[in-house]
């Protein structure tokens, strides 16, 4: 054992420690957000393992605990090669809640691009179309991965195996159910990385499906190719905001010199649509798509550099600075998750109604609580309960009460009637003469055609043509009928 390894051994209190009275723990070999990962050996069988082991601080939530183990519920019934394997989950006598899996020897994917660069084309296809077929199957079982990203795609190297596609890491994956409005598990929101993550992960959107994983593999397929992610920020907040509204920038016009084909810039800025119907269908397409594109150009690497894997166990002061970067990256990656989410709820829960109005006559003007409105229908209203009102000089003013809430849509509809107050007073010389108004015959409540003197009320206001007649003799005008007047006519014949 190295004399880095003996610091290591001092610092973590479960190494040399047995879990469950099964496994042995020999070393730390990794860290994430929430747990650490240890080489130990199954007492039994001599087997070299791999332990996941919840952090302590996290093993008082139980909700988290629950999450924790359901990752081994959810990878031991899928069985595909390139998913990691894992033989138990459970909790030891010591409250410790851990998962067992296999012992893999190589880098993961950030890695392999931290010590490479961007990779040639050749070596990008056979790896995503590894991740492509796992995740494939993975959507078929009814389940979202929800945080692929580098650190979690380790590219095994151990002699037997080149460039051997394991994914990792599904401890916030979730079952879903295509085109529903939210996963079948309510317990845990799906969350992710924010260089990685979908928009509709974290935008009130309708639905979080298997696209979100196309996506988050897009943005992996788009670094492998250029070396960078597509979106970067100086806060996790602007990162989901750039996914959410900006489109990136096309690896092509990125990268020029490292003469990427056009067919692969194709699969990757169709996997970065930000509407989930604009990928690909689903991730078999995306894995046929990929092993069509044609071979490129090999991109320049950089000169190799000694693995930062080792750096990181061999030096335990740069472990423990790791460790408190990565909770401090976490817990801020979170915090912006939560803000964002907090921010399109109060937006939501602020946003005014809609009220479409349909008017007649269509010139009425429109009061909302007392206040008359500038402007054409439809009106926008703050949520609660409101008094809408149709108004037009010579009409009876109509008035309906509406309850809304944020973002409502509503419709109302006001048919207004002419006030008995508008009207005409009609007399001729010599009396008696039958009225007609605009070519029609003006009748009594009885029925009968009406003669002069006689006061004809609700006519709409504006312009109307008056006949009389008597015997053989005729008279007609145009008058202008104004607002709640009555309007003297004379004829004489």
């Amino acid at each position: 054992m190295s004399q880095g390894e003996s610091h290591l051994d001092v610092a973590d209190p479960l190494v040399g420690r047995v879990l469950s009275e099964r496994y042995r723990v020999l070393r730390l070999i990794g860290e994430g957000g929430i747990g650490r990962v240890y080489l130990a050996e199954h007492l039994g069988t001599g087997r070299e393992v791999a332990l996941k082991v919840l952090l302590p601080e996290f093993a008082g939530n139980l909700q988290l605990v629950d999450t924790f183990l359901e990752e081994a519920r959810t990878v031991s019934r899928l069985g595909h090669e390139n998913i990691i394997d894992i033989y138990y989950g459970g909790r030891s006598s010591e409250g410790y809640a851990f998962l067992v899996m296999e012992h893999l020897k190589g880098l993961d994917l950030a890695d392999t691009l931290a010590e490479s660069g961007p990779l040639p084309w050749d070596r990008c296809r056979g790896i995503l179309k590894q991740i492509a077929s796992a995740l494939s199957l993975v959507h078929q079982h009814g389940v979202l991965h929800g945080d692929i990203k580098p650190a979690n795609l380790f590219i095994v190297n151990d002699g037997r195996r080149q460039d051997f596609v394991k994914v990792l890491d599904f401890g916030v994956a979730k079952a879903v159910r295509v085109g529903t409005q939210k996963p079948n598990d309510d317990r845990v929101p799906i969350l992710g990385t924010p260089q990685y993550i979908a928009p509709e992960q974290v935008l009130a959107r309708s639905t979080v499906d298997f696209r979100a994983d196309l996506y988050s593999l897009g943005v992996v397929m788009y670094q492998m190719l250029t070396g960078t992610v597509p979106f970067t920020a100086e806060t996790p907040l602007a990162i989901i905001s750039k996914h959410a509204y900006e489109a990136p920038v096309p690896p092509r016009q990125l990268r020029p010199e490292l003469e990427i084909p056009a067919s692969v810039e194709a699969v990757v800025l169709r996997a970065l649509e930000k509407e989930p119907d604009r990928r690909w269908r689903d991730m078999k397409e995306m894995g046929d798509a990929i092993g069509r594109a044609r071979m490129g150009a090999v991109a320049p690497a950089r000169p190799p550099s000694r693995p930062q894997v080792q750096f990181r166990m061999e030096d335990p002061v740069v472990l423990r600075s790791r460790r408190r970067k990565q909770r401090l990256m976490a817990l801020l990656a979170a915090g912006a998750v939560m803000a964002l989410v907090s921010v399109v709820q109060l937006a939501r829960s602020l946003a005014p109604a809609t009220v479409d109005v349909k008017l007649e006559p269509d010139d009425a003007s429109l009061m909302v609580d007392g206040n008359l409105i500038d402007g054409l229908p439809p009106l926008s209203v703050p949520r609660g309960a409101h008094q809408i009102t149709a108004v037009r000089a010579g009409y009876v003013s109509q008035t309906q009460e509406i309850r809304v809430g944020p973002s409502d849509r509503r419709a109302l509809s006001f048919k207004l009637v002419v006030s008995p107050e508008t009207g005409l007073e009609i007399t001729s010389d010599p009396e008696g003469a039958l009225i007609w108004l605009d070519g029609a015959p003006v009748l009594t409540t009885t029925g009968a055609q009406a003669e002069t003197t006689y006061i004809v009320t609700r006519v709409r206001p504006g312009k109307h043509k008056i006949d009389l007649k008597l015997a053989s003799r005729a008279w007609h005008k145009e008058v202008d009928v104004q607002p709640d007047k009555v309007v003297k006519v004379h004829g004489k014949l």
